[in-house]
């Protein structure tokens, strides 16, 4: 069970040494509350929404041509790698990220 956040710990920082910013909507509980703090230093912007309305465990990466589906409970990943998956997922994260400002 320490192969996740060994992971994340390790995304995080290549992805800082990289200059990469990024955004997440997250379900607002005490740990995503933990990780908003460090929003700046980690060059990431992030919008909490209402936990008990929208949960979910699994995190959506998308980069390049790419799409990441991670599901951390059960530790299991999918990479798909598709122009127009990861054009229709951006499309689906901006919604998102607009409502995300309404909801919040």
């Amino acid at each position: 069970q320490r192969a996740l956040p060994d992971f994340m710990a390790t995304f995080i920082h290549r992805r800082m040494r990289r200059k990469v910013r990024m955004r997440a909507i997250m379900p607002d509980t005490p740990e995503a509350q933990d990780r908003k703090r460090h929003d700046e230093e980690e060059l990431r912007e992030t919008r909490l929404i209402p936990a008990d309305r929208w949960p979910f465990a699994g995190d959506v990466y998308i980069y390049g041509d790419r799409v990441a589906i991670v599901s951390c409970p059960e530790l299991r990943a999918v990479r798909l790698e598709s122009a127009d998956i990861a054009r229709t997922m951006r499309a689906f994260f901006e919604l998102a990220w607009i409502g995300a400002m309404v909801v919040a």
